[in-house]
This record gives C-alpha cells, structure tokens and sequence, in this order.
C-alpha cells in the first residue's frame, strides 16, 4: 500500500477512535476483489472489537 494512502488511513482511525490494524492487503482492481489478511479493530482502549484472520470483499 502507497505510504500516502496508508498514512491517511491511520490519521481517519485515530481521528475516529480505533486502532485499526491488518497484517496483509490485496487489491485486485481488474477482479473488483479485495482481500485483507490478520484485520484487527480496537477501541482507543485497546479493547477488541472484531478480530479476521481473512476479510474478503467482491
């Protein structure tokens, strides 16, 4: 992920109040496929939310 996009995406989480973090991400454009692997969502007091070992969006 461009380091632009990636820094975007953690100033909107800490603006909003949760951690949200992912060990892997694939973009398919062509496939309109996205897959995020490890994604993990916490509130600001590290309490988990939701935790996905695999996330994928078609």
């Amino acid at each position: 992920m461009p380091t632009a996009l990636k820094n975007a995406f953690e100033g909107y989480c800490q603006k909003i109040g949760y951690e949200i973090s992912y060990r892997d991400l694939s973009l398919s454009p062509l496939r309109m496929r996205r897959e995020v692997d490890g994604l993990r969502i916490a509130d600001a007091r590290h309490q988990q939310f939701l935790d996905l070992e695999k996330f994928v969006v078609m």
